[in-house]
C-alpha cells in the first residue's frame, strides 16, 4: 500500500518525464520514502513536492524552465516578495490546468 506523499511524488516525476533523472526530491514529502511500508501511512501528509536541480549556467536554466513549462508546470516567481530574503528560493512551480 501506498502513501498519499509517495503517490504525489510518483505523480510529479511522471509529469517531469526526462528530468526526473536530474531532480532530487526532498522535503516533507520524502518521508514516506524512509521508513518501511508499514509506516508510510503515518508519515504526515504534505500539499506539495519539493525538489532541487543543479544548474551552473544560465542558458541551463532556461532550459529548464521552457521544459517545466512544457510539462504544464506554472511557477510563482518569489523574488518581490517577503521571500525575497532568500535567494535560493527564487521560484516555486505548480502543475496547472
Amino acid at each position: 500500500m501506498s502513501s498519499a506523499n509517495v503517490d504525489q511524488i510518483t505523480a510529479v516525476a511522471r509529469q517531469l518525464k526526462h528530468l526526473r533523472e536530474d531532480v532530487v526530491f526532498v522535503g516533507g514529502s520524502t518521508t514516506a520514502l524512509l521508513v518501511d511500508p508499514a509506516g508510510q501511512n503515518y508519515a504526515r501528509r504534505t500539499k506539495d513536492v519539493d525538489f532541487i536541480i543543479d544548474i551552473s549556467l544560465r542558458i541551463e536554466f532556461v532550459q529548464f524552465e521552457r521544459a517545466m513549462r512544457a510539462f504544464k508546470f506554472a511557477f510563482l516567481d518569489l523574488r518581490h516578495t517577503a521571500l525575497k530574503s532568500r535567494p535560493w528560493h527564487r521560484r516555486i512551480y505548480y502543475l496547472h490546468g
